[in-house]
C-alpha cells in the first residue's frame, strides 16, 4: 500500500476538459505520488493492469447500476455513494490519502469521456454503413432488379447459413428482452452491410482478405508460415484480430491458445510456439513504451507559454510507429487523440502526399518537396503544431510510403470494403445494441459482436450490467448451447466471454 500521509493530497485544480482529454492516467498517478512499486502492490490476483484500484471502478460501476455514459454529477446520488463506498472498501488508501477520494471521480470522468467517444465513433460507423446500403439498394433498383427475386435470394442466404434455425431457436429459447435504452436511430428497413474484415456472427459469412488486411500477420509469422493455418481457422485471420489479441492480458491470451490446442486447431507444440511469439511481441513493445515514458513525460512546456507540446517519442518507438504493421491504436494513444481525429489526419496526409512526393523511401525524397508537403499539412490541420517536431506527420508519411512500396493499395485504416448483406441483421440490428455495451465493444474493437448480444437478449444497459455483475448469469448467457446457435469463430467466442467477465 502507498505509505500513510499526514495530510490528504488535495484535488488538483485541473479543468474538466483537461482531465477528460489531455491528462493521461500516468500523469494522474504521478500527481497522486504513486510510484511503480506501489501500483504493483494494488494489483488483484491474476490482473496485470497498472492502476488496479481505478480499473476496479469499471466493475463496481456496472454492479451498482451507474449510468456509464454520464459524469459523476449526473448520477443518482445513492448509486454514486454506493459506488464510492465499494471502491473505498476494496482500496481504503483512495479515501485516506486523498481529499474526498478525488482519484475515483477523476478516473470516472476519463472513463465516461472515452465511452462517449467510442459510442460516437460506433454510431457514425453505423450511419455510414446504412447510407452505403441505401445507395446500393437505389443502384439495384435503377438496374431493374426484381424485388421478388431479391427476396428469394435473401431467403437462400438464410437457408445456406442456418438462419432459419437461428430465428426459430431464438423465438423458442431466448427470454423477452427488457425495455431498451439503446440508440434512438430507427431500425433500417433494408439489409445492413458490413464493410470490415469481420466474420458475420449471425450467418457465418467471412469476407475475402486482401494483402492490406494481413500486413501485421505476415510480419508476425515471417519465416514460420506453417504455424499460421490454425490461427486463421480460429478466426485470427486479419491484422485487426491480431492487434486485439495482443492487447489482452497474458492470462487471457494463454487461455485462448490452450483452448485452440485442446480443440484440435493446432498441436500443443504449435500452441507453445505461438504463445511464446505473442508474449515476446508484447514484451518488446512494452519495453519500447516504458523507455519512452522514462525519457519523456509525454508533454513539455512550449517556449513563451501556451499549450504544452506533446513530446517526440524515443527513436526506437518512433521506428515502430513508422512500420506498416504497427497498430494505429498505439499511435493515436501516444498522440493523445481519438479515432476520429486520427483518421481525419491520416486521410488528409494520404490525399496530399501524391501531390508532392514520389513512391520512394522518405530519406530519398527531394527535401524541398518534403518541406512543401509539411507546410501544406500544417496549413490544413493547424493543431498538428502542438507536437514536438511535428512527429505524427513523419509517422504517417512513412507508413503511407512503406505501404505503397510493398505494393499495397488503399488507405491503411479504411481499405477496400467487403459488402455483406445479412437478412438477419433486420431482426437483430446492430443499432439495437445498448450504449454501454456498444462502448465496451468499441473499447475492444469488437463492435461486430453487437448483433450476437442482441440475439441473446441483451438489449438494455440495465440487462448488460446485471449479467456482467453476476457469475451465474454470465455462465447462463455464455452457455455453449447458446453460443452454438450463433455462427462465431473461436476468437469471437473468447471475446464474448472477455466482454462480460472483464468489463
Amino acid at each position: 500500500m502507498p505509505p500513510s500521509r499526514q495530510k490528504p493530497i488535495a484535488k488538483p485544480s485541473w479543468s474538466e476538459g483537461r482531465i477528460k482529454f489531455q491528462c493521461t492516467l500516468g500523469e494522474i498517478a504521478k500527481y497522486m505520488g504513486w510510484d511503480t512499486a506501489n501500483f504493483h502492490k494494488f494489483q488483484p490476483p491474476r490482473r496485470r493492469m497498472l492502476i488496479s484500484p481505478l480499473i476496479y471502478a469499471r466493475e463496481a460501476a456496472a454492479t451498482v447500476g451507474l449510468d456509464m455514459l454520464a459524469g459523476p454529477d449526473e448520477q443518482d446520488a445513492s448509486k454514486w455513494a454506493r459506488f464510492v463506498e465499494n471502491c473505498l472498501e476494496k482500496f481504503p488508501a483512495l479515501g485516506t490519502d486523498f481529499e474526498d477520494a478525488w482519484p475515483i471521480e477523476m478516473y470516472y470522468l476519463k472513463y465516461v469521456a472515452k465511452r462517449l467517444e467510442n459510442q460516437a465513433s460506433y454510431a457514425k460507423k453505423m450511419k455510414i454503413q446504412k447510407s452505403a446500403a441505401v445507395e446500393r439498394l437505389k443502384s439495384n433498383k435503377s438496374k431493374g432488379r426484381n424485388v421478388h427475386k431479391e427476396k428469394e435470394s435473401q431467403e437462400s442466404v438464410v437457408r445456406n447459413h442456418r438462419a432459419k434455425e437461428i430465428c426459430r431457436s431464438s423465438s423458442e429459447n431466448v427470454s423477452q428482452p427488457v425495455a431498451s435504452n439503446s440508440y434512438t436511430e430507427p431500425s433500417p428497413k433494408h439489409t445492413a452491410e458490413h464493410t470490415t474484415t469481420a466474420t458475420c456472427v449471425l450467418c457465418g459469412f467471412r469476407p475475402s482478405i486482401t494483402p492490406i488486411h494481413e500486413i501485421a500477420l505476415r510480419a508476425f509469422f515471417k519465416g514460420q508460415a506453417d504455424l499460421r493455418p490454425g490461427f486463421d481457422a480460429a478466426g485470427v485471420y486479419a491484422d485487426h484480430y491480431l492487434h486485439i489479441l495482443l492487447r489482452l492480458t497474458t492470462h487471457r491470451r494463454e487461455k485462448f491458445m490452450k483452448s485452440l490446442a485442446s480443440g484440435g486447431r493446432m498441436t500443443p507444440v504449435q500452441m507453445i510456439l505461438i504463445a511464446d511469439m505473442l508474449q515476446d511481441h508484447v514484451d518488446r513493445c512494452k519495453k519500447l513504451e516504458e523507455g519512452d515514458s522514462k525519457g519523456t513525460s509525454g508533454t513539455k512546456s512550449r517556449a513563451g507559454g501556451g499549450q504544452p507540446e506533446i513530446s517526440r517519442p524515443t527513436k526506437a518507438l518512433l521506428s515502430l510507429f513508422c512500420t506498416v504493421e504497427c497498430s494505429y491504436t498505439r499511435i493515436k494513444e501516444r498522440m493523445q487523440i481519438g479515432d476520429e481525429e486520427y483518421f481525419d489526419l491520416e486521410h488528409v496526409v494520404e490525399n496530399t502526399i501524391p501531390k508532392y512526393l514520389d513512391i520512394a523511401p522518405l530519406e530519398s525524397q527531394n527535401s524541398t518537396q518534403v518541406q512543401a508537403l509539411v507546410r501544406s499539412l500544417r496549413k490544413a490541420r493547424p493543431w498538428i503544431q502542438r507536437y514536438d517536431d511535428l512527429w505524427p506527420l513523419e509517422v504517417l508519411i512513412n507508413r503511407y510510403l512503406s505501404a505503397r512500396l510493398a505494393g499495397l493499395s488503399g488507405t491503411l485504416s479504411a481499405s477496400e470494403a467487403h459488402h455483406h448483406e445479412c437478412p438477419l441483421q433486420r431482426t437483430y440490428p446492430a443499432n439495437d445494441v445498448p450504449p454501454a455495451l456498444g462502448a465496451v465493444l468499441a473499447d475492444y474493437g469488437m463492435e461486430e459482436l453487437g448483433p450476437a448480444f442482441v440475439f441473446l437478449g441483451v438489449r438494455s444497459d440495465e440487462c448488460f450490467a446485471r449479467i456482467a455483475g453476476s457469475q451465474k448469469l454470465r455462465d447462463d448467457v455464455l452457455d455453449e448451447g447458446n453460443l452454438e446457435r450463433l455462427c462465431l469463430t473461436d476468437f469471437q467466442k473468447m471475446m464474448m466471454h472477455c466482454v462480460l467477465t472483464e468489463v
